[in-house]
């Protein structure tokens, strides 16, 4: 049906019935919801303060993945990312010699340097194939319908 309809028209309905962007929109955030695998990544070592150096060298040299580290949601990862890199006020004089302002850490996803953890993806989605996204009066989150 798209192709029986020029892009200009297409356009003007568009424009117009605001259906898709509602839908398209409501899509995104199941999406996001159901694909929680963000982490924080440091890229400097001396500003982490949250991991402790042990469990770090013990990630560095395994190759195993451990999918509990990929538990939060890209918007809470940003706003995390955003203050240890600008919003971070060092309290201790060896604090400010490790700040470096916005080259302290990264959101990661969790195949951005894993390639082969897409069938734990995609079986998070089929997992969560029945509960749909609502919104509450700050976010959306998932919920089960009763009819499932």
């Amino acid at each position: 049906m798209k192709y029986l309809l020029t892009k200009d028209l297409w356009k003007k309905i568009y424009e117009y019935d605001n259906t898709y962007h509602i839908i398209n929109k409501l899509l995104i955030e199941e999406l996001y919801l159901k694909t929680s695998f963000w982490k924080l990544k440091w890229i400097n070592r001396k500003m982490d303060y949250v991991s402790r150096t042990d469990r770090i060298s013990f990630r560095e040299t395994t190759k195993k993945i451990f999918y509990y580290d990929y538990q939060s949601s890209a918007n809470d990862i940003t706003k995390l990312a955003n203050y240890w890199n600008f919003e971070f006020s060092p309290t201790y004089p060896s604090q400010k010699n490790n700040n470096r302002i916005g080259k302290n850490c990264e959101n990661e996803f969790l195949t951005d340097d894993n390639s082969d953890c897409y069938k734990h993806i995609f079986q998070n989605i089929k997992m969560l194939k029945k509960y749909k996204p609502k919104k509450t009066k700050y976010k959306y989150i998932l919920y089960k319908p009763k009819d499932s």
